[in-house]
């Protein structure tokens, strides 16, 4: 089945992409529980080998199997295959839609983008599942964009600090870290998109 998201990737058009670990992971990484850690619609991150080299091991999550090849191929590791699971190097990637995952409760969850990239529809039912995914204790570090979504299609989309609180503040702890401005991608910026980002810490009940 072909998606928005399998286009994007044949097509090259993945700006979404970091090329390098992120930052708010590196400096945030001592909030989180080491353990068993889930990572999202992650895509291609390099932050999954920065988690299994912290001592941490990493379960991604990606609907798009050309992102996955890319993901080990970069680093030049063949991947072992059993069923909709790849791994390599420590690193784990359920190959398969988010809401289709069966495991073992998680220590800490890394979400950069995941929460963004999915319409208002589907938001309730992710962090619902991100939820049952977690262990009591766990923790959540949670980034975050906000802006005028009148003026972009998205994704990404708009995600306030007020639906994040919606979501998760009656669960456990929830503590936002950061909250300020932040570029926007240069289609965004040519409609007059501003956004602001923040990231939150959650610690289930």
């Amino acid at each position: 089945m072909s998606t928005h998201w399998h286009e994007r990737w044949r097509e090259g058009r993945i700006g979404f992409h970091q090329p390098a670990v992120d930052d708010n992971l590196r400096q945030q990484l001592v909030t989180l529980n080491v353990g068993r850690i889930l990572v999202p619609l992650c895509g291609k991150s390099l932050d999954l080998w920065f988690l299994a080299e912290s001592g941490f091991s990493p379960l991604g999550v990606e609907f798009v199997p050309r992102a996955v090849e890319e993901f080990f191929a970069e680093r030049g590791i063949e991947p072992v295959q059993h069923g909709p699971y790849w791994s390599g190097a420590g690193v784990q990637v359920f190959v398969g839609d988010f809401f289709e995952l069966i495991a073992e409760p998680f220590d800490a969850v890394w979400d950069r983008a995941a929460m963004i990239a999915l319409p208002a529809d589907l938001r309730p039912r992710y962090a619902k599942t991100v939820l049952s995914l977690m262990r009591s204790g766990a923790t959540l570090l949670l980034d975050t964009l906000d802006y005028d979504q009148a003026r972009s299609e998205g994704p990404p989309f708009a995600v306030s600090d007020r639906e994040v609180e919606s979501y998760y503040a009656d669960q456990g702890t929830l503590a936002r870290l950061y909250h300020g401005d932040t570029e926007v991608a240069p289609q965004m910026k040519e409609r007059g998109v501003t956004a602001t980002t923040s990231l939150f810490l959650f610690h289930k009940s």
